[in-house]
């Protein structure tokens, strides 16, 4: 919650590399609740931030998982009830003092999950 920086880029030929390494990290100091987790760049994608590379892959996993959810929802044709600014900043707030949603945890078994995939020991479709 609020840790998302959103940043209009550049066309790649009128851009160069340090003006778009100063438009992603001005645009990441900025979040309402720092530290920033993810940087969407108008027209161009996402990429996401941590203090590992771990913590970085969990980020994106986050992400993509809740633009599909998103998506999804605003496929559906409904009116979609955005929760309240108290009810966002109570569930990030419980996010960050609970141990069990540790960053290092969920890359840990992130991790075992894509390595099991890759060896074929987990189905690629679950079904209920």
């Amino acid at each position: 919650h609020s840790r998302v920086a959103y940043a209009a880029w550049p066309p790649l030929d009128a851009a160069t590399a340090e003006d778009g390494a100063g438009l992603a990290a001005a645009a990441l100091r900025d979040v309402p609740r720092p530290p920033a987790r993810a940087l969407v760049l108008r027209g161009h994608g996402a990429l996401t931030v941590g203090a590992s590379v771990g913590e970085a892959v969990v980020a994106m996993y986050d992400l993509h998982r809740l633009c599909s959810l998103q998506l999804r929802l605003l496929a559906t044709g409904c009116k979609v009830r955005r929760p309240s600014e108290q009810e966002l900043e109570r569930w990030a707030q419980q996010q960050e003092l609970d141990p069990a949603h540790g960053l290092g945890q969920r890359w840990s078994a992130l991790r075992s999950w894509l390595g099991a995939l890759e060896h074929g020991d987990l189905p690629t479709v679950f079904h209920p």
